[in-house]
């Protein structure tokens, strides 16, 4: 990944204490901004904001801002993605995805998503591309959600395994993610107990999300990893 994608490891990009340990002291749908530090390696990026609004009828607007530091800002842009979604039986069932490249227009595009007819419309600039879709599928940045979600329905059961279908790319993309471990993750906001998180399914490329139960299971630390290396770190800053 290079750090032109900072942005969109940022915004995907993106879960998750012992069965003893799970009982979480918010709503974890409840609306909420939260704000992280973004590192390259041991570069500062910046900072990025991931916010969850309700919409009504159990539907959701999941939005991420960068705020990159000026040399990134001039030469990428500041990327925003957008995510609509509805919560269904405790699953996420995406209905909207926009993409808002910084820089260039050219990169921003939509898709949208028909769960009963199982498909996806991608738009990007004047080119429309039809997706057949495999089950509960959602946008690259959703899929954080999704998973946050399974995790709050397997009550931080530590070795619970599944698989997860993604668009990304113009392609349906299949992640598998367990619960590893509860850990404790000291962060610029605080200390907390969380549910360690990671992707599985490729020895090459992981990501790892620490999910804090007193704080809705909201993600408190995140690393994307590449050949044994953490290329991309989030970390919960103190609210402002």
């Amino acid at each position: 990944m290079s750090v032109r994608k900072w942005g969109r490891g940022l915004l995907i990009a993106t879960l998750l204490v012992a069965p003893s340990l799970v009982h979480a002291a918010s709503d974890p749908w409840a609306a909420r901004s939260d704000r992280y530090s973004v590192e390259w390696g041991s570069i500062a990026l910046g900072e990025g904001t991931i916010s969850l609004r309700p919409s009504g009828s159990g539907c959701y607007e999941y939005r991420s801002t960068t705020k990159p530091i000026a040399l990134v800002r001039w030469t990428y842009g500041a990327p925003e993605e957008r995510s609509e979604f509805c919560l269904v039986q405790g699953a996420v069932q995406a209905r909207n995805f926009a993409y808002r490249s910084g820089k260039n227009s050219a990169d921003s595009f939509t898709i949208d998503f028909d769960a009963k007819a199982a498909h996806a419309k991608i738009i990007r600039g004047g080119t429309v591309t039809q997706l057949h879709l495999p089950g509960e599928t959602t946008d690259r940045f959703s899929i954080r959600e999704a998973v946050r979600a399974w995790v709050i329905q397997e009550q931080g059961r530590i070795g619970a395994e599944r698989e997860f279908h993604f668009v990304d790319d113009n392609k349906v993309r299949a992640y598998r993610f367990a619960i590893r471990a509860a850990e404790t993750v000291q962060t610029e906001a605080g200390s907390f107990q969380t549910l360690r998180v990671e992707r599985i399914d490729n020895p090459k490329k992981s990501y790892r999300y620490w999910l804090a139960p007193a704080r809705g299971y909201v993600p408190v630390k995140i690393e994307h990893i590449n050949k044994n290396k953490v290329e991309l770190r989030m970390s919960l800053l103190p609210a402002k």
